[in-house]
């Protein structure tokens, strides 16, 4: 669905040379497809409007769980156990909420200073495609790279497709730093978008320490 919407808008812009920016690029080429007027108009807003619902459905759903993250590395004594405190009535937890919120607003701030909205967006989409990928790394090295006991019970074969996967994720990643939307200046594209996953990064790995440390103080 994903490549044949894709190849849709493509081709429709090669056919027409309309203008069709990287944050709602669906809506604009139904809008420019069906034009101002008559039943077409109508369909296309239609079209636009269940769109949206769809992803403001899709934001609560990911928000939900991205907030309950944090609590469960809280559970696990990843992170400080305050993250797993739960709402005494309401039984959510509020302060892994609050925490999420606070991080999800910062980014949109700081990925919006200066810039246009397209930017702004794929300053965002790109930084979370690399964290996403970083985990999907890791998975992959396992067979090269983990535990002796591990290695030795995985086939060859698999170990064979997890270095291909390896190679493929690395090289999304890469190129996720490249805008490839139109933007003023392209090393401050990629400075940002860097720049967040390194702090992201020593965020966590800063948590682990502290609860490394926790665990091995005196009770």
């Amino acid at each position: 669905m994903f490549t044949l919407g894709t190849a849709s808008v493509l081709a429709f812009h090669e056919l027409t040379g309309a203008t069709i920016n990287y944050i709602a690029p669906i809506p604009q080429t139904l809008r420019l497809a069906f034009g101002d007027s008559g039943f077409a108009n109508f369909l296309a807003r239609l079209v636009i409007l269940l769109l949206q619902i769809r992803i403001l459905g899709a934001a609560s759903l990911i928000f939900t769980g991205v907030t309950r993250l944090p609590m469960v590395a809280g559970w696990d004594h990843l992170i400080p156990p305050w993250f797993a405190r739960l709402h005494p009535r309401y039984r959510t937890p509020t302060n892994s909420i609050l925490v999420a919120t606070l991080l999800i607003a910062a980014l949109l701030v700081l990925a919006s200073a200066g810039v246009r909205a397209a930017e702004a967006f794929a300053v965002l989409n790109n930084a979370s495609n690399i964290l996403y990928g970083l985990a999907y790394l890791a998975m992959f090295a396992i067979p090269l790279i983990g535990a002796q006991l591990v290695r030795v019970r995985i086939p060859t074969w698999v170990a064979v497709l997890c270095v291909i996967g390896f190679c493929a994720t690395l090289f999304s990643c890469a190129t996720s730093v490249y805008p490839f939307v139109d933007v003023p200046n392209p090393l401050h594209f990629a400075i940002k978008i860097t720049t967040t996953i390194l702090v992201t990064n020593l965020i966590g790995y800063g948590f682990y320490r502290i609860r490394g440390l926790l665990a091995a103080a005196p009770r």
